[in-house]
C-alpha cells in the first residue's frame, strides 16, 4: 500500500511538473513574439492595384525595424524601398511617400511592437484577454489575433508554425505578410 501512495503522488508531482497552465504557455507565446527576426512577403492590396515586395522585420525587446525591398531585375541586388524602425514607442519612417502612407498596415504592425507592455498587465485566463483597448485571442495556445479599436492582425499557422500574417482595418484585409522564415529568440 504504501509502495502504491509513494507511486501516485510521485505521478501527481511529476504530472504538475511537466504540464504548464495554460495562463503561462499563453504569456509565453506572447513573450515569443517580442524577439524575432522574419523574412518574407509583404503584399498590400489598394482598390485593383497590388504591391507584393520582400520584406524583413526585426524586433528586440525595446525595438524593431521593418525594410521592405525593391527587388529589381528577376530579384537582383536589392535595395531598401521603405525603412521603417521602431524605437522608445515612436515610429520612425524612411523613404515613405505620404500616399504610400496610407496603404501600407503601418500602424498595424505597431501592434508588434508593444507586445511585451501587453504581456505585463493582462490577465489572461481564457482563450480572449481584455486589456484597456487591446483583445488578444488564442487558438491552440498559439495566437490568433491582435486587436487595438478598428485594427486586427490575425496569424495563420501551419504545423505548429506561422506562415502568414494579416492585417485588417474595420475588417477589411490591407494586406499579408507571406512568412518565409521566422526565428524566434
Amino acid at each position: 500500500m504504501r509502495k502504491f501512495i509513494l507511486l501516485i503522488s510521485i505521478f501527481i508531482l511529476a504530472s504538475c511538473a511537466l504540464f504548464q497552465p495554460h495562463e503561462f504557455s499563453r504569456k509565453q507565446e506572447i513573450l515569443k513574439w517580442d524577439n524575432f527576426k522574419l523574412e518574407g512577403i509583404i503584399e498590400v492590396n489598394y482598390k485593383s492595384f497590388s504591391l507584393r515586395k520582400n520584406i524583413v522585420i526585426e524586433k528586440k525587446t525595446d525595438s524593431g525595424k521593418l525594410t521592405i525591398f525593391e527587388s529589381g531585375l528577376f530579384g537582383l541586388s536589392p535595395q531598401p524601398l521603405i525603412s521603417v524602425s521602431y524605437k522608445d514607442g515612436k515610429l520612425k519612417r524612411k523613404n515613405l511617400p505620404p500616399e504610400l502612407l496610407s496603404q501600407l498596415p503601418i500602424s498595424e504592425i505597431d501592434l508588434l511592437f508593444n507586445l511585451n507592455n501587453l504581456v505585463e498587465k493582462a490577465n489572461i485566463t481564457s482563450n480572449k484577454a481584455v486589456f484597456e483597448d487591446y483583445v488578444i485571442t488564442f487558438k491552440n495556445n498559439k495566437l490568433s489575433s491582435l486587436q487595438k479599436k478598428e485594427k486586427k492582425i490575425d496569424f495563420k499557422y501551419s504545423s505548429n508554425k506561422p506562415v502568414e500574417i494579416v492585417f485588417l482595418t474595420e475588417d477589411q484585409e490591407i494586406g499579408k505578410i507571406l512568412i518565409d522564415k521566422i526565428i524566434f529568440g
